[in-house]
């Protein structure tokens, strides 16, 4: 008897424990960008797409679209997230890592919040 409580107790905290991780969405980085996050409520245009390295760094760029999030919660979340990744924001907002820097460019159109992310060695 005291194993078959011992076995539902298991199986009880194995099912939370899937569940709660099912629950959780796991972050989405950019194809191109591969150590920047997309921020739920953008998707990445894959036709924004660039990537290739030179014998100065690697240049790419990505972009990324939302219906229903503001350039303000759009700045704010990249103000947060970017220095967890190890990225310095800079004076005037670009962010700098490990010699390269990252650019974010926010427009609206068509009610769309279009976010356009250039990587480009630092100068």
């Amino acid at each position: 008897m005291r194993n078959l409580k011992t076995l539902i107790l298991t199986l009880c905290a194995l099912l939370c424990l899937a569940n709660g991780a099912a629950a959780q969405e796991p972050a989405a980085f950019f194809e191109t960008l591969y150590d920047v996050p997309v921020m739920p409520g953008l998707e990445e245009l894959p036709q924004g797409a660039l990537a290739f390295d030179k014998p100065s760094g690697r240049i790419a760029q990505a972009q990324a679209a939302g219906r229903g999030v503001s350039r303000h919660e759009i700045q704010a979340f990249y103000r947060e997230a970017l220095p967890q990744l190890g990225w310095l924001e800079r004076p005037d907002g670009s962010y700098r890592r490990e010699g390269e820097v990252l650019q974010l460019e926010i427009r609206e159109e068509q009610g769309y919040e279009i976010v356009h992310f250039t990587l480009s060695p630092l100068r």
